[in-house]
């Protein structure tokens, strides 16, 4: 009975998590970016990757964010204080 549950609420997780990949995917595909050039950019204390890529002005921020994590070779969205990355201006 236990394990049944457990396989249930498995079943769940593994949906939503796939139902948000492709709406994030779809999302990024409609609104895309509007980058038109890079800069330099040092990381400020509390900054973060999404918060960056928002101001930027340069479209849907979690795509902006995807791509400033390609063109600085990031693993992922963490970033630190003091760390120089090149960051897109948008329109």
């Amino acid at each position: 009975m236990i394990l049944l549950a457990l396989l249930k609420w498995t079943a769940l997780v593994m949906f939503l998590a796939a139902s948000i990949v492709a709406v994030n995917a779809r999302l990024n595909a409609f609104y895309g970016t509007h980058i038109t050039s890079w800069h330099l950019h040092t990381v400020k204390a509390g900054e973060t990757l999404y918060g960056i890529a928002t101001a930027s002005n340069a479209g849907y921020p979690m795509a902006v964010e995807q791509e400033i994590e390609k063109k600085n070779g990031l693993g992922s969205s963490m970033i630190r204080a003091g760390e120089v990355i090149q960051i897109p201006e948008g329109r």
